[in-house]
């Protein structure tokens, strides 16, 4: 039920989305659609989420829910830093098609052209975007660190 919700707050966002009138109340709308859904998923009492909306030029929409810390109760907010991980993926996806639409780069081009790396020479662009390049999980994550941490950092 809660997937559903879901796909159905995408479909009635990109649907429904230009209707409402001013660029506030569009914000407005489009933030109390949001988190609706969200409370679905997450409670008072439970990890947190957060969502950021972004154009080229601007924040749109910035939100969070739940907590930052369950043992201590800690409230998340929009200060609390996130790890994206694997979100990244669909955007450097995008950029990566995006560079092919426009002939800076091919499919089947090797990513041994771009940069170095210690996987096998005929690694291709395609095989990291579809996830078929045989490169392994590298968790746990070596090089993740806190910010604090960050002059010290020796992977």
């Amino acid at each position: 039920m809660k997937r559903l919700s879901w796909m159905l707050l995408m479909i009635t966002l990109a649907i429904t989305g230009g209707v409402v009138a001013s660029d506030g109340d569009k914000k407005t709308w489009y933030r109390t659609q949001a988190d609706s859904i969200l409370s679905l998923y997450v409670s008072n009492k439970s990890p947190g989420i957060q969502y950021v909306v972004v154009d080229k030029e601007t924040t749109l929409l910035n939100h969070s829910v739940g907590l930052a810390d369950i043992e201590k109760g800690s409230v998340l907010t929009q200060h609390h830093r996130m790890a994206a991980f694997s979100m990244t993926k669909t955007l450097t996806a995008i950029a990566a098609l995006q560079l092919i639409e426009h002939g800076l780069l091919k499919l089947d081009d090797r990513v041994i052209q771009y940069i170095s790396h210690p996987y096998s020479r005929n690694l291709t662009i395609q095989q990291l975007i579809n996830h078929t390049s045989g490169i392994p999980n590298p968790i746990p994550l070596r090089w993740t660190h806190l910010a604090h941490e960050h002059d010290d950092f020796d992977e």
